[in-house]
This record gives structure tokens, C-alpha cells and sequence, in this order.
């Protein structure tokens, strides 16, 4: 996904046992959109690590129910940036269940802003 810069792009992440990590280039003014699989269902909810700095999150993040229809299936959580400051930024998001103590899933995004 590295190369020119883009005004805007989309990284789609999927969770699992393994670190998920991608890095992508903006211009500044630029929006990402990151899009990471999600069942609530279950408990579990993606949420950001740590201070958000060098982007600007556009709107809370919001579930998209996924189009089969099936009870319990798992959709996508939404989360929407523009890049706000030139730099190398990292997003780092966790899966896990508000009451426990240890992520099931981690997944990063570096940003990088000309």
C-alpha cells in the first residue's frame, strides 16, 4: 500500500490471534478510514490505545451489522480519521471485552503525513 501519497484511502484489518499492522501514506487534510471485523455480539468491541495524536477522529466509531441477515454474525467497526499534522502517527485499536483485563486481538495502523 506504500507509494505515492493519496488524498484518501481505506486499510481494512481483520483480528485474529496474530498482530494485524499496515502503514499508509496521506496527505495532509487526507482521510483514512479503518475498518476492523466485529462482533458485539459476543462482547467484544474495538477500541483506540492510547492518545490520538497528529490525526483527528472524524465521528465516534459506529457498527456496520453485516448484510446476511444471520443472528450473531459478525459485521465491521468503522472509525474515520483525517490526518491533521505532517509525521509518522500510529493508531493502535483492541478487541476485547470491557470487563477483561488482556486484548484478544491488536491491530495498527502507521500513518504516514506529508
Amino acid at each position: 500500500m506504500l507509494g505515492a501519497a493519496l488524498a484518501q484511502t481505506e486499510v481494512k484489518l481483520t483480528f485474529g490471534k496474530a498482530l494485524s499492522k499496515e502503514t499508509v501514506k496521506l496527505n495532509k487534510g487526507g482521510e483514512l478510514r479503518v475498518a476492523l471485523d466485529s462482533n458485539p455480539t459476543t462482547g467484544y468491541s474495538w477500541s483506540m490505545e492510547g492518545a490520538l495524536t497528529g490525526m483527528k477522529e472524524e465521528a465516534a466509531s459506529k457498527y456496520q451489522a453485516p448484510v446476511t441477515g444471520l443472528v450473531g454474525a459478525g459485521g465491521t467497526q468503522l472509525f474515520t480519521f483525517q490526518a491533521a499534522e505532517a509525521g509518522t502517527h500510529q493508531l493502535v485499536f483492541i478487541y476485547k471485552r470491557p470487563w477483561e483485563q488482556e486484548a484478544a486481538s491488536r491491530a495498527e495502523v502507521d500513518v504516514v503525513v506529508a
